[in-house]
């Protein structure tokens, strides 16, 4: 597991993967990069969890409260995947910085099984600018996200819906109308977005929307 921090540059330290997980923004990071980030001492006591035998080995249940707290460093994360071939770890980290470039706070990149990642972020509404815009578009692949949620298992995951620009042609001048464009597009997917140019009826030849494009099964 790799983590980096960006866009500050972190000095080249190794660390153990104990340490990985135990230092919640990554290599180098600051106390005062964390800001808005939970720096949770969690003390976990003996009833907090109980013990027993599962089919493949030992299986160890943390009760609720555990859990929560467990799950409360990564209310601000995504998960990502790039559609079709794979690019290296520094090749993602370096065009994510480029395309997110305006982001307020620092970010944390994680690689995870089936070339899945986590981005985690320490600011809300950065979070919520990266899954709300876009679509995003790295070498010319589609980058599709999700918010994270408890349990994710990389090797089990498929891929059913994406967000994707679509062009529609052939409309007439007085249907460019945000709310009869929605339409049109929901007959293909959900309608996610309206291009300005489309709302603003500055380009006439096609309308240009986002739709969340939902199938049974996306190659990835």
């Amino acid at each position: 597991m790799e983590v980096e921090l960006f866009p500050p540059e972190a000095p080249k330290t190794t660390m153990n993967f104990r340490e990985k997980l135990m230092n919640p923004g990554g290599i180098g990071v600051h106390k005062e990069d964390l800001v808005g980030m939970e720096e949770d001492k969690l003390t976990i006591e003996d009833d907090d969890f109980e013990v027993s035998e599962g089919t493949r080995g030992p299986c160890i249940r943390f009760c609720t409260k555990v859990k929560e707290r467990l799950y409360r460093p990564w209310r601000n994360a995504i998960i990502i995947k790039l559609m079709g071939r794979t690019h290296t770890y520094g090749f993602l980290l370096a065009r994510l910085r480029q395309k997110w470039s305006l982001l307020k706070g620092a970010i944390s990149l994680i690689d995870l099984e089936n070339n899945f990642y986590v981005v985690r972020f320490v600011l809300e509404e950065d979070m919520r600018y990266v899954f709300s815009g876009g679509p995003w578009v790295i070498a010319g692949q589609s980058l599709v996200m999700q918010r994270w949620k408890p349990g994710f298992d990389p090797n089990e995951a498929t891929i059913t819906r994406m967000a994707v620009w679509v062009r529609i042609t052939g409309l007439h001048v007085e249907w460019f109308n945000p709310e009869a464009i929605k339409r049109i597009g929901d007959l293909i997917g959900v309608t996610y977005r309206i291009d300005t140019h489309t709302v603003a009826q500055a380009r006439g030849k096609y309308a240009r929307i986002v739709l969340n494009w939902i199938d049974q099964a996306v190659n990835c």
